[in-house]
């Protein structure tokens, strides 16, 4: 073990002793690193707090050496109520990952290609480890989080008015989790049909009354379905760099009734 919980007390001393760690080699004996977790990282000995969430995060960019005694000791850490993540890098063996993580494995597995991809997941997993707090709500915990969040609505044809208004007033209940503000939770919103609308922006509203009201003057358009311009819009015009707040997540959220016109370009646009 390189250290242990209680033995640094701030975030540059991580860090430090972390830019410290040396590359040794050799093979990989995942279950061994899982049996030092449960038998030494979350120990009380060692710094565990009680009724504090135990979380652990596995990275790795290969099969382990011995899969039983891996999948042994996986089942084991994730019996005491630990909170498992898997990152997987370059050319992994998935199933893998998902014995190593906590259910859903959607929700608990990430997989990159390779090790500079990591950047891209840093915010989303951040964001992902401090949800899992088993003493609160999920409304206490999205009341403590900050993001930029977007959500993207279908205005199609296809979905009608009274399922628009029902898609509204749904919006409007997931944001009264929210804590509203210009430095707390940012919440901008896009329609689409034939053409994306942006209805408002991340700094359009400060206060709660104020995206209510915004949900209010929404109106329905009808049209083709272009789910990918519409994520070309919230891309390039909500998550700007001008809007963008450093170390805050940004989530996208597509709320759609079908396949879209082109969905080659809304696969492509997604990715």
């Amino acid at each position: 073990m390189r250290f242990k919980l209680d033995d640094f007390t701030t975030k540059d001393e991580v860090k430090t002793a972390v830019n410290k760690t040396k590359w040794n080699g050799g093979n990989t004996y995942t279950d061994k690193a899982l049996t030092l977790l449960l038998d030494e990282g979350f120990t009380v000995r060692n710094g565990a707090r009680k009724g504090v969430a135990q979380v652990g995060i596995i990275v790795t960019d290969g099969n382990s050496t011995d899969p039983y005694k891996t999948r042994k000791q996986a089942a084991q850490v994730i019996s005491k109520g630990i909170y498992m993540f898997a990152i997987g890098v370059g050319a992994v063996y998935r199933p893998e990952l998902d014995i190593l993580a906590s259910d859903p494995s959607s929700e608990f597995v990430f997989t990159v290609d390779t090790l500079d991809a990591l950047e891209t997941i840093k915010r989303l997993l951040a964001y992902r480890v401090c949800k899992e707090k088993p003493t609160e709500s999920m409304e206490e915990i999205c009341r403590q989080q900050v993001a930029d969040v977007a959500f993207i609505l279908d205005s199609s044809a296809d979905i009608g008015q009274s399922n628009f208004d029902e898609l509204i007033d749904f919006i409007d209940k997931v944001v009264s989790n929210f804590d509203i503000g210009s430095d707390n939770t940012r919440v901008g919103l896009i329609t689409f049909a034939d053409a994306p609308k942006i209805e408002f922006n991340l700094d359009s509203y400060t206060k709660p009354a104020e995206v209510e009201q915004g949900l209010s003057n929404v109106r329905f358009t009808s049209g083709q379905r272009n789910t990918d311009l519409a994520i070309q819009m919230m891309t390039n015009q909500i998550f700007s760099d001008s809007l963008e707040r450093k170390d805050v997540p940004r989530i996208g959220i597509v709320i759609t009734g079908g396949y879209p016109q082109g969905i080659t370009k809304t696969h492509e646009d997604g990715s």
